[in-house]
């Protein structure tokens, strides 16, 4: 990307793409890399941490701003961090759409507008610029907007009959709010198109959210119950049923009416918040987007608590708000691996700056050795192993996290592999494999098979996984 400028095609998988490519992470993955040019590996986790602490505190700011309580504010942000926690463990480009996603909550769950007139829209169609270029996730922006001006819109219809008008200082309040949402909204539908793809770019996202090869990927697959994220999943549920009967309690015991119960509760946030929890469980991934509503879904149901007459000025919800986060933030740069080079000088070793499975010995075995033809391993290493070794016509690897772009049969073949369908030497045999990965993980049994398959020969083993090679025989032989 920097040395030739934004690709056409995918440059890891340049011989089995489907279709055209559309990068809708150019943006995050070009400063990803300028970082890593800057200081290496150590600043992404510095780049993760900052983008963990700096979208929850715009999700504790827009907390405050929908409950006035700074208190529910931070349980706003402590759910969403509670939610997505399994999901924020792996540092990709999504983040980077989560934080333009704080920002667009920010924006929605403010209670007083301004008397300027576009000058919030405006602010808005830039955070949309800035998501349409790091992330496709900017269509869960667009999701949140059209509910909130169609309540809006609703709720001025509803409190205007035909042939009559009401002067009053809500109606008005009403009416303003209902355009300045609309023209939210039509701001932000028009930012996405600068990018360098332009009208191609939301018609991709959609494309690969509507994938058929996404669908054997366990995050995209219906959340199961029975795994950790399912019974964080659930645990969320119960938390805001729980908060909710209590809210209807205390509202009953003051002698408030029904309607006055869950009036703190925009009506836009509870059918984003629905429409969130019925997509997580249909497909986990979505559980993402759940964090976030939740949160602040459950910061409208506490009662609110103001602050005590005796804080001082640093006790001020402003000020509070980027004390915390500051100070977490000082702490995960004081243990980042950039931190410990800082305090002791000797850079930090590449094992503890990534995954304990990745395959960095298997990796360096592979590059020296430069394997000819195609090379066949785990959709999870593909990436590290495609960054790893050199790609060109002689050794490519097919197979990489990007499955959205690879031909349905080719993925078909990959399943089959890895699922020790009967066929699957042929398989290996058809795709031209030369040289083979797997992983101990969850695959002794088709390495067993392979060590017995004819033609393969183990050639390297590790403790994470092994590499075969094609045996050819000599025709003197």
């Amino acid at each position: 990307m920097v040395s030739h400028g934004i690709p056409r095609a995918e440059p890891l998988l340049p011989d089995v793409q489907a279709g055209p490519y559309v990068d809708s992470a150019w943006l995050s993955q070009w400063i990803g890399f300028r970082l890593y040019e800057l200081g290496g590996l150590a600043t992404l986790p510095l780049l993760h941490a900052s983008l963990v602490v700096l979208t929850g505190a715009l999700l504790a700011w827009a907390g405050f701003r929908l409950t006035r309580s700074w208190w529910a504010g931070t349980l706003a942000a402590l759910f969403w961090l509670g939610t997505t926690w399994f999901q924020l463990q792996v540092i990709r480009p999504q983040l980077a759409g989560s934080l333009c996603a704080a920002l667009s909550l920010a924006w929605l769950c403010r209670r007083n507008l301004s008397p300027q007139g576009h000058a919030v829209p405006v602010s808005l169609a830039g955070v949309f610029v800035l998501w349409a270029n790091l992330h496709g996730s900017f269509v869960m922006g667009w999701l949140w907007l059209l509910v909130a001006t169609g309540c809006a819109w609703l709720s001025l219809w509803r409190t205007s009959p035909v042939g009559q008008s009401f002067p009053t200082n809500q109606r008005h309040q009403t009416e303003r709010l209902a355009r300045h949402l609309l023209w939210g909204l039509v701001a932000a539908l028009a930012a996405v198109w600068i990018n360098p793809y332009g009208g191609q770019l939301p018609a991709a996202v959609l494309d690969i959210a509507g994938n058929a090869n996404l669908r054997d990927l366990s995050e995209w697959q219906p959340l199961r119950l029975s795994t950790t994220q399912g019974r964080v999943f659930l645990g969320s549920l119960a938390l805001l049923a729980v908060t909710g009967l209590g809210r209807a309690l205390w509202e009953w015991r003051r002698g408030h009416p029904v309607s006055r119960w869950f009036r703190s509760t925009p009506v836009w946030l509870t059918l984003c918040g629905l429409l969130l929890a019925l997509a997580t469980l249909r497909s986990a991934r979505f559980i993402v987007w759940w964090g976030p509503l939740g949160g602040l879904w459950l910061a409208t149901l506490l009662p609110r608590r103001t602050c005590p007459s005796w804080s001082a000025a640093w006790w001020r919800p402003r000020l509070v708000w980027w004390l915390l986060p500051a100070l977490a933030w000082g702490v995960a740069v004081g243990r980042s691996p950039l931190g410990t080079w800082r305090r002791t000088g000797p850079p930090v070793p590449v094992e503890q700056l990534v995954d304990p499975q990745t395959p960095l010995a298997l990796g360096e075995f592979l590059h020296t050795q430069a394997p000819a033809g195609r090379l066949f391993c785990p959709l999870e290493w593909g990436d590290y192993l495609q960054w790893k070794m050199p790609q060109s016509e002689q050794h490519p690897i097919p197979f990489g996290s990007h499955v959205h772009l690879l031909p349905t049969h080719l993925w078909r073949d990959y399943l089959t592999v890895v699922g020790r369908k009967e066929d699957w030497p042929e398989v290996l045999d058809r795709l031209q494999i030369e040289t083979v990965v797997l992983d101990h993980a969850g695959r002794s049994k088709l390495m067993a098979e392979l060590d017995a398959q004819p033609g393969w020969g183990r050639v390297y083993t590790d403790a994470l996984g092994a590499v075969w090679r094609r045996i050819r025989v000599s025709p003197n032989h």
